[in-house]
């Protein structure tokens, strides 16, 4: 039978024939599916659920040896047993031989011998005691029986009456950095873990550990954030999702979160999911109709298997297994590209559908979309004569998101932008505000200020500068782009959505703030009647080239 591990001696090498190398079993990241198992199996409260999740996060950010070391950089202190934690292992501390017998207990028997007290054997000593005081013992004279029983005696005589605390702590940290990112799959996977009594023998403190590096990394995510209106509104939205009841019968609410591009929607998701990895997980759905694209960027955001040789289908049921428990809050950035993106008369909007059933079985879900979310859904009804109903129903939480404010803009740019004065801000709030994407062109003006400032350097007044007038440039050239099309468009469909609740957003950016751009910009929108696919917020650098 042939064989693709093995390659005949002198063939040519190939890249897969290191397809099944050790390196890549190393610090294996855990599945959701599976720890959503383990957490449906054994009864916990959420905070142990959600700490839970943490690391199965963390396994997949960076992998469990890396999340093993910096427990035991921020923790230290905590290795040990339980027994040494209660005694105190600082420099300089002596055990007792009654507090090393009390220690002892706590360790592997394989261990135990390493720590022998006076007059004490070691169970191979003791088993060549017995044979020596064994009256029967063949080739043996008495006389060498005699002079080994002496040189064991005096062996065990010599032992000590005490024992350093460096030595145990030096034992529980070789045995930590061997075997804790082992134990931390162990914890997220089997259920006979219970998470009160949860700590491996040599470190006795590993929950609360887990507990401080999940504090400490909310806390950085925290740390520099711009505390913007509509970032506000999509934490509370979060927090009322995940405080909830989930009804029988009726599973939980769904919410929506809308409004304009560049308006920071995205940015501020993805910061609100950073704050609570273990409980909030982004996802931003990929452009298209395909569905194996769309479960495999799934079960990433899910921290799921993806195996891009598999069928739809089986990515689609391990996302639900992830899924099922409700442990997770499910953000879905980009949904309005949920609803068909063609024109076939049969392509009923499947994926909304799907995710009216999670929320049917207890998952939260928070839908962060564009204005164009409700021109898609009234595409689906005239086309499809599908039922709105349904989604309005589930929709008990929607959120009109305002346009920033100039002390939001002011906000991101202070967080972008440390350590510069009140002249340099100022004259970034004031581009921005002006155009049509107010926080993108801050991002921008930022990137271009870090290029010019050079790599690890804070950008200085004259690189804020610069990026201004890189900004005014390229906006500039996309307006001159953007006028050349003028008279070249295409018919708009006209909307037969009915009055009430998808008609509130009526007016994008670009008309609010140039009304009389209003019949040129309807040329620009695709027959999919969307109101704000607005492209042109990621053209961060435009040229027009001259002749």
């Amino acid at each position: 039978m042939s064989s693709t591990r093995h390659a005949e001696p002198g063939s040519p090498l190939r890249p897969e024939r290191w397809a099944s190398s050790p390196k890549y079993k190393e610090g294996m990241p855990l599945p959701g599916h599976l720890v959503a198992k383990r957490c449906a199996a054994v009864q916990m409260d959420a905070a142990d659920k959600e700490l839970i999740w943490f690391v199965q996060y963390r396994s997949w950010q960076d992998g469990l040896p890396a999340l093993a070391a910096q427990l035991l950089a921020i923790a230290g202190g905590r290795v040990g047993t339980r027994s040494m934690r209660e005694l105190g292992a600082e420099p300089g501390r002596i055990y007792t031989a009654d507090e090393v017998r009390r220690i002892r207990k706590e360790l592997p028997v394989s261990e135990r011998e390493h720590f022998l007290l006076r007059g004490e054997f070691s169970e191979l000593e003791e088993r060549e005691m017995d044979q020596l005081n064994d009256p029967g013992l063949i080739g043996y004279r008495d006389d060498e029986a005699a002079r080994e029983i002496t040189e064991l005696t005096a062996l065990s005589a010599a032992r000590t009456d005490s024992y350093p605390a460096e030595d145990f702590v030096r034992l529980c940290l070789s045995a930590a950095n061997v075997e804790l990112p082992e134990y931390l799959k162990q914890l997220c996977c089997d259920p006979a873990v219970q998470m009160d009594t949860a700590d491996p023998w040599y470190f006795a403190g590993l929950v609360d550990a887990l507990r401080a590096e999940r504090d400490r990394w909310m806390r950085a995510a925290q740390q520099d954030r711009a505390e913007t209106t509509n970032g506000e509104r999509i934490r509370e939205t979060l927090a009322y999702l995940e405080q909830a009841p989930c009804l029988p019968n009726e599973g939980r609410p769904m919410a929506l979160c809308y409004g304009g591009s560049g308006w920071g929607k995205s940015f501020e998701a993805r910061a609100a999911c950073q704050e609570r990895p273990g409980r909030r997980r982004y996802f931003a759905v990929p452009p298209g109709n395909e569905d194996k694209p769309f479960y495999l960027e799934l079960n990433k955001s899910l921290g799921c298997l993806q195996n891009v040789h598999e069928k739809a289908g089986e990515l689609k049921l391990r996302s639900e297994l992830a899924l099922d428990g409700g442990d997770i809050t499910l953000v879905v950035d980009d949904s309005h590209r949920l609803w068909p993106q063609s024109n076939l008369r049969d392509n009923m909007p499947k994926r909304v559908e799907w995710f009216m059933k999670l929320a049917e079985r207890g998952v939260p879900i928070c839908f962060i979309a564009g204005q164009q979310f409700f021109d898609s859904q009234g595409l689906a009804e005239a086309r499809m004569h599908w039922n709105s109903l349904q989604l309005e129903n589930r929709l008990r939480h929607v959120v009109d998101l305002a346009p920033p404010t100039a002390e939001d803009i002011r906000c991101v740019a202070g967080a972008l932008f440390p350590g510069a004065d009140a002249v340099a801000l100022d004259a970034v709030v004031s581009i921005a505000a002006l155009s049509l994407c107010p926080l993108a062109t801050v991002g921008s003006i930022a990137q271009r200020a870090t290029h010019e400032a050079g790599t690890g350097r804070i950008p200085g007044p004259e690189h804020v500068a610069a990026g201004i007038t890189y900004a005014l440039g390229s906006n500039k050239a996309l307006a001159k782009a953007v006028a050349s099309r003028r008279g070249k468009t295409k018919r708009r469909v006209e909307n037969t959505t009915p009055p009430g609740f998808r008609d509130a957003p009526a007016d994008t950016p670009r008309e609010l703030r140039d009304p009389g751009v209003t019949e040129d910009l309807a040329g620009m929108i695709a027959a999919t009647g969307s109101r704000t696919s607005n492209p042109s917020r990621h053209l961060a650098h435009v040229v027009t080239v001259p002749g």
